[in-house]
């Protein structure tokens, strides 16, 4: 059992604990701040990235969409290609 669980324990069981025991516990609390600041951060940055290939997403279909319709206009007269059925 590390220091930090020793301390942890010691606290929930309502048990005076010593100095370092106390340093210990700070340090883990500590320790799971910075993890969920850091969690936190990364759930953020899924999001702004999952939000940002739904737009590149969008814009491709538009464009895609949009070549197809010069396909089918133009398309004939150029490279002797069938319209595309939409």
């Amino acid at each position: 059992m590390t220091m930090t669980m020793k301390a942890k324990n010691l606290l929930e069981n309502g048990k005076t604990i010593s100095r370092m025991s106390f340093k210990a516990l700070i340090s883990f609390h500590k320790i799971r701040e910075n993890n969920r600041k850091y969690a936190q951060k990364s759930r953020l940055r899924k999001k702004n990235c999952i939000e940002s290939l739904r737009k590149a997403v969008k814009s491709l279909e538009s464009e895609n969409d949009q070549l197809k319709a010069l396909l089918n206009v133009y398309g004939i007269y150029y490279q002797g290609i069938p319209p595309l059925q939409l």
